[in-house]
């Protein structure tokens, strides 16, 4: 196979699976009839009426399975010379075929090529009996290569059982597959790269060959009677960019690489054909022309990639600093936050302290405060309900009982129903009356919202939100104070009662004024239809009664029709008068 890629790599024939997969179907070895074991005759493309005599007297068919033996050569003008059966003998399968020349071809090569220096067994088992190899090669220093041929589906499971089986024994594997589905297809696929060849020459990679490149196993398939070896390769830019729109001029070119294990394996490769005479066997496996060259190409591409990836060290100190310098925003943010919870933690333990150290001073001022006293006044006593203890109330610096007192006396009790304030005003009656709020300003706001909400609960006021922010109260509206909140909350039932029932009533009036139209409409058409009915029966009597007159009256002479009065039209058939409603027809019924 030609080399010039310029890529440091194989050059790409598009034409050479087409080429290495359509080859010849052609019996080129046959056995000997009184040696059958000996290695199987090769007959040479040219040779078949030379040996056409000798071969019937002295060959036989070399399958296995063969039920009628005998042959013949056959020579082709424009195709390969083969054996071939007498009429009604053969019928071999293709892959049967392919698969015991293709054992036939390692072991004429090996003997060919190395004599007595290897021995090229067929179906010979390992030592441990384990495994059978197709073709087992056996060197002078016990070395052994186990080659299997295999053209029937394999499993990657079943595979790697097998493959498995040999490197446990210390025997180097050389699967060759077949050069036939399901092992070698053909796959068009766009070229991405220059000197890819376009779609031609692709092949697919199933679940096998993936199995077998994640182990490490060369990629190699078999055509006995073309003799020849295929292989695979992929492309690998030497430009990998580290970072989207890098803008970084690579002079980027792909490399033409030998399948290697990746996280995201391939499943295609660009295919390449060598002759098996150029093909090397070692005591390691089996080495092609094509693996040769990729090997040359992978090391140049290392050499580009190294290069090209000490030229990215701008881009990636680059991208480095940016990722520190957000790294440390990142940092200083968490800090600040940190410390922020920090200090509002400190903040309510100080407030938390403060509180149980002046609990029993606090209460003393709350029994002689004015919003105690205007409770007592109002209500008999201080409403259970603003004694009720909240998870935020640390966020006013007081005793809670106090505040929340203060809040409902000074905003609802001493308010009118429907007079609003806001949390604002909270916060300025606090501050009046000289208690302290939280430094955090969430903590503050939580305490008075959660306050509002619970004076909600008990239908003191109604809490308006903010229409552009439905989380922030916009004002309040006082619905009324303890006392009067049993009976508003009952009105306000009553009330909602009063327009629930008069909805429903007119909701139940206007269901009833459409059904009242509806069957009016009914009736109207009833009558309409009733109307219609009497009208054609009274046109039919009428038609009848015409009908009978003129049948017992004598025929009128046709040639002299009897005059008909004004107003009325006569009959075409018979010359009588005709009835209104028949004046149209211009006819009698009977006529």
């Amino acid at each position: 196979m030609a080399d010039d890629s310029g890529m440091g790599g194989p050059a790409h024939q598009p034409d050479a699976l087409a080429a290495f997969q359509n080859g010849e179907e052609r019996l080129v070895y046959a056995r000997y009839k009184d040696r059958p074991d000996e290695q199987p005759y090769y007959l040479e493309d040219g040779t078949a009426r030379e040996v056409r005599a000798w071969a019937k007297e002295h060959l036989e068919c070399f399958m296995p399975e063969c039920s009628a033996r005998r042959l013949t050569t056959v020579a082709r003008s424009n195709k390969r010379d083969g054996f071939s059966h007498m009429a009604g003998a053969g019928g071999h399968s293709k892959e049967g075929l392919f698969h015991q020349q293709a054992k036939a071809l390692i072991a004429r090569l090996v003997a060919d090529r190395f004599g007595s220096e290897v021995t090229a067994v067929l179906e010979q088992a390992t030592a441990s009996r384990e495994r059978r190899a197709d073709v087992m090669l056996t060197w002078t220093n016990d070395r052994q290569v186990a080659v299997e041929i295999q053209y029937a589906a394999l499993t990657p499971t079943a595979w790697r059982e097998r493959h498995q089986s040999y490197v446990d024994q210390g025997i180097a594997c050389v699967w060759l597959l077949g050069h036939l589905p399901p092992h070698l297809r053909a796959r068009g696929v766009r070229a991405t790269s220059p000197g890819s060849g376009g779609s031609g020459g692709c092949v697919s990679l199933g679940p096998l060959h993936q199995a077998m490149v994640e182990e490490g196993v060369p990629l190699f398939w078999i055509n006995p009677i073309e003799e020849s070896i295929g292989t695979v390769w992929t492309n690998a830019p030497a430009h990998e960019c580290e970072e989207q729109f890098c803008g970084f001029d690579s002079n980027d070119r792909d490399f033409q690489v030998p399948l290697r294990p990746t996280p995201y394996p391939t499943d295609f490769g660009f295919f390449g054909a060598d002759s098996i005479d150029t093909c090397s066997i070692t005591p390691t496996g089996l080495e092609t022309p094509t693996m040769t060259r990729l090997a040359a190409s992978h090391a140049e591409y290392l050499i580009a990639r190294k290069a090209d990836y000490d030229a990215q060290a701008p881009i990636r100190e680059a991208r480095q600093r940016r990722e520190a310098q957000a790294r440390a925003r990142q940092e200083a943010e968490d800090r600040a936050v940190s410390a922020r919870r920090g200090r509002v933690q400190a903040e309510d333990d100080r407030i938390s302290a403060w509180l149980a150290e002046n609990h029993n001073t606090l209460v003393d001022v709350w029994e002689d405060s004015d919003p105690r006293s205007a409770l007592v006044s109002a209500h008999g006593a201080p409403p259970a309900a603003l004694a009720t203890l909240l998870p935020t109330d640390v966020g006013v610096q007081g005793l809670p009982e106090h505040w929340h007192a203060l809040l409902y006396v000074e905003h609802i009790l001493r308010r009118e129903t429907g007079s609003r304030f806001t949390v604002a005003d909270c916060y300025r009656t606090l501050g009046a009356h000289g208690f302290r709020l939280h430094s955090d300003p969430t903590r503050r706001s939580l305490a008075i919202v959660i306050y509002l909400q619970q004076l909600a609960t008990h239908d003191l006021i109604h809490i308006d939100r903010d229409k552009r922010r439905p989380a922030r109260v916009d004002h309040c509206t006082v619905l009324g104070n303890f006392d009067t909140a049993a009976a508003n909350k009952a009105q306000r039932q009553e009330q909602r009662a009063a327009r629930a029932a008069e909805e429903a009533e007119k909701k139940r009036a206007s269901m009833f004024a459409r059904a009242s139209r509806f069957q009016e409409q009914i009736n109207r058409e009833k009558r309409l239809r009733e109307l219609r009915w009497q009208r054609r029966k009274e046109v039919e009597a009428q038609v009848k009664e015409e009908a009978s007159k003129l049948q017992s009256a004598e025929a009128p002479v046709a040639s002299s029709p009897q005059p008909a009065p004004a107003g009325f039209k006569h009959c075409r058939k018979c010359g009588g008068r005709l009835a209104e409603v028949l004046a149209q027809t211009g006819l009698h019924v009977g006529c």
